[in-house]
């Protein structure tokens, strides 16, 4: 057996950690601040149910993920959406699946039928993503806009894809957003192998997901868990982790620490005096972030009979009605949820003046909507949901080692080569697993 190790954050990074290192034999204890796991990705409870506070989907290109709840039986638990249907605000909807053509032309078909898109939109389009096939990426950032008007991208382009792609994947709008980040999104969406573009939605909340079912298979494994369990500091001797001290004044000893959660949430665990003696902590800390709103709506009946719809051109980017919610035992209720990624500016007159202009909107694309009756709604919005991925984000993000021996760094604000985003969670918690496996090889290499 190998040594023991203390994950603090119970998110979807720490988890992802946790699983990679008790398949390495270590021991693993990790100790979670609220009552459930998940983290960002998280649910909570309303009536009968449990919430997600806002719709996560999973990418076909994301693999990690998948592989994580595949290794611990819970890839079911994810419901692959083949088509993805784009909706106008005049009724129409189009389908958008890959076509049995060899790939890249797979999606060729889709982008030739979608309504909303003209045909010199389609043709720039066609140029765009010919472009990114064929030139290699710069290694220097720059923004998203100059490379879309180097491309000659038109403004039905912009707003009827690269845009809505770009504020949904990345949580940023495309006039601010990084060219590097934005083109990871489109070159594994677009451009990747036949089903890497389609959505992947849980088929339960985040909270049965990630608590109830991953979390419960980590136990099994032999993760020692603790909720409700706050950390005060992590507790260092001669320049080396030695433990953690809880807010109750519990130590608990390890010989490695791995930080899984927000760099803004765990300042406070490491003095001034450690983080200036090592720069790459304060790597990190002048990131912004993003809001991601969901709008809850319960109505008398259901609007369509879509799972999901792709809104364009509107100030909801998303619509999904897959799966039941209901408020109570024999809640005859429909659920919906509209998502609105970098909502800022959309709650700049409240939230209820959101809501009000969501309603309307929905009636819009789906007339049923005219003639339903609201019986409840709720709009919650993660104020953190993720990083701005903004010109040179990706020299703000640290790696999972440290200087700072036995303490490293995991979620998805670290130097993971995706996005904030699930995917990028996971990946974060196998690199910083496989950063502590390395260490505790080289340790043992020179017998210390």
């Amino acid at each position: 057996m190998l040594g023991r190790v203390v994950i603090v954050g119970g998110g979807v990074a720490g988890l992802a950690a946790a699983a990679k290192l008790l398949t390495s034999g270590f021991r693993v204890e990790l100790l979670e601040a609220r009552d459930r796991l998940g983290g960002r990705a998280g649910s909570f409870r309303m009536g009968t149910s449990w919430v997600d506070p806002c719709q996560h989907v999973n990418l076909g290109c994301c693999t990690a993920l998948r592989g994580l709840l595949k290794e611990f039986g819970q890839e079911r638990e994810l419901i692959r959406q083949k088509c993805i249907w784009f909706c106008t605000k005049d009724g129409r909807i189009s389908p958008f699946q890959a076509s049995p053509l060899p790939e890249p032309f797979h999606l060729a078909p889709a982008f030739l039928k979608a309504h909303w898109l003209g045909w010199q939109d389609k043709w720039a389009i066609a140029r765009g993503l010919n472009h990114l096939r064929n030139t290699p990426l710069p290694k220097t950032d720059r923004p998203l806009a100059a490379w879309l008007k180097e491309t000659r991208q038109t403004a039905g382009a912009i707003e009827g894809l690269w845009g809505p792609v770009v504020v949904s994947a990345l949580n940023e709008p495309w006039s601010t957003a990084s060219f590097l980040t934005a083109a990871k999104v489109f070159r594994e969406g677009l451009l990747g192998p036949r089903g890497s573009f389609e959505v992947e939605l849980p088929r339960a909340s985040l909270f049965e997901l990630y608590d109830d079912g991953l979390g419960r298979a980590l136990v099994e494994k032999g993760l020692k868990l603790r909720r409700a369990t706050r950390v005060r500091q992590v507790v260092f001797e001669r320049g080396k982790v030695i433990g953690v001290q809880t807010l109750g004044s519990e130590f608990i000893p390890a010989e490695v620490v791995i930080m899984a959660m927000p760099r803004y949430q765990w300042s406070q665990l490491l003095s001034k005096a450690i983080v200036s003696g090592h720069p790459e902590l304060a790597q990190g800390e002048e990131l912004g972030w993003a809001p991601i709103t969901g709008v809850h709506l319960w109505l008398d009946r259901p609007i369509t009979d879509l799972p999901h719809a792709a809104l364009v051109g509107g100030e909801g980017h998303w619509l999904f009605r897959h799966r039941s919610v209901p408020r109570f035992v024999g809640d005859p209720s429909h659920y919906h949820q509209v998502v609105l990624s970098a909502s800022g500016p959309a709650l700049a007159n409240g939230s209820q003046s959101l809501l009000e202009r969501i309603l309307l909107e929905l009636g819009d694309y789906f007339p049923t909507m005219r003639k339903a009756v609201l019986l409840e709604a709720k709009v919650i919005t993660e104020r953190r949901a993720t990083i701005r991925p903004v010109v040179g984000v990706d020299q703000n993000r640290p790696g999972p080692k440290t200087s700072q021996r036995g303490l490293f760094l995991a979620g998805d604000w670290t130097a993971t080569g995706w996005p904030s985003t699930m995917e990028g969670a996971v990946r974060s918690g196998i690199s910083a697993a496989k950063a502590v496996c390395n260490a505790s090889h080289a340790e043992k290499s020179k017998g210390t």
